[in-house]
C-alpha cells in the first residue's frame, strides 16, 4: 500500500508498506523498484496506466507480478535498504501521530455537543468507533472493536 509520495522535477518517488517492496521511482519512463532485501530492478518502457495501477494498488507484489514484470529490465546494484526502512517507519509514526490527534479531535466535538445537549448520535460514535478501527491497523494491534449495524 502506498505510504507516500513525492514528485519533483517529473520523477515519482514513492515509499510502500509492503511485505517484499520499500520504494520506486518512475520517472514518466523507466520505473525502478528497490526490495527490502536491497535488490533493486529497472522496469523500462513503463506506461502510465501500469504505474498508476502499481502506485495505487493494495498489493505492489500482485501488480509488480501481473503487469511490471512482461517489462524488460535490467538489475541494479544492491542498496542498503535500512535508511529507506527507517524513513518508512519515521513517516508511518508521523501518520499515525496526526491520526491520533483526529481522534482526540473526534472525541472533544462529541463530549462538546454533549455539553450542549445530553445525547450522544450514533453517527459521532459509529464515526470514533471507525477511528478507533483504523487506528488498531495503523499501529499494528487488534482493538477488538467491531461495527454493526445494530439499531
Amino acid at each position: 500500500m502506498l505510504l507516500n509520495k513525492t514528485e519533483k522535477d517529473g520523477v515519482i518517488s514513492a515509499h510502500y508498506d509492503s511485505t517484499n517492496i520499500l520504494a520506486s521511482k518512475w520517472d514518466g519512463k523507466h520505473l525502478t523498484v528497490i526490495f527490502k532485501h536491497g535488490a533493486s530492478y529497472t522496469y523500462n518502457d513503463v506506461s502510465r496506466t501500469d504505474y498508476t495501477r502499481f502506485e495505487l494498488a493494495e498489493s505492489q507484489g500482485a501488480v509488480l507480478n501481473a503487469k511490471i514484470k512482461a517489462y524488460s529490465f535490467t538489475k541494479n546494484d544492491g542498496v542498503d535498504s535500512s535508511a529507506i526502512l527507517k524513513e518508512i517507519e519515521d513517516n508511518k509514526a508521523a501518520n499515525l501521530k496526526r491520526f491520533e490527534e483526529g481522534i482526540v479531535e473526534q472525541m472533544r466535538l462529541i463530549s462538546s455537543a454533549y455539553e450542549a445537549n445530553p445525547v450522544l448520535t450514533k453517527t459521532s460514535l459509529e464515526r470514533l468507533g471507525e477511528m478507533l478501527i483504523k487506528h488498531s491497523e495503523m499501529s499494528g494491534t487488534k482493538s477488538g472493536l467491531k461495527l454493526c449495524k445494530c439499531e
